[in-house]
């Protein structure tokens, strides 16, 4: 399953990523979990508690003339999901995009994204919780998810 969560504000976004995560890991699913939101809520509904440090490096990324943003060396993303992803109850991997203020930056930001739009390691769910609104989704941030639940 490769499941997406989109919608106002405080309506249970991450509360619902956070069960439907559980639940597959439970059926012996192995499942990352996308904190697309940098307001925190997943890390609590996965039972984490206040996780504000769990993005990925800024150094991943660097910005090239006429290109922007890019990564600043080869690496796919399964190889990211292994080496930053938090291990999380019930054997679910957490990756978040970072919290404001201070930890969303370019170069963690460049390199969360191509776990978004690369992360295909067979047999895995993915549940992504993204920020309040339709913005993200419609930039793409959604763009692994087979499903979209709007809440």
């Amino acid at each position: 399953m490769r499941l997406a969560l989109v919608g106002k504000g405080g309506s249970g976004k991450s509360v619902i990523a956070g069960t439907v995560a559980r639940i597959l890991a439970r059926e012996n699913q192995r499942v990352l979990a996308l904190d697309v939101d940098t307001l925190p809520g997943l890390a609590f509904s996965l039972g984490l508690g206040r996780i504000t440090d769990a993005g990925m490096p800024e150094e991943l990324g660097e910005r090239q003339e006429g290109k922007g943003w890019v990564l600043r060396e080869e690496i796919s993303a399964e190889a990211l999901v292994d080496r930053y992803a938090l291990d999380a109850p019930d054997g679910i991997r957490f990756l978040q995009l970072g919290k404001l203020p201070g930890q969303v930056r370019p170069g963690s930001v460049v390199a969360f994204r191509h776990v978004v739009d690369s992360f295909r390691r067979p047999g895995w769910s993915m549940v992504g919780d993204l920020a309040a609104g339709t913005r993200q989704g419609f930039a793409g941030w959604a763009g692994f998810a087979e499903l979209i639940g709007i809440v």
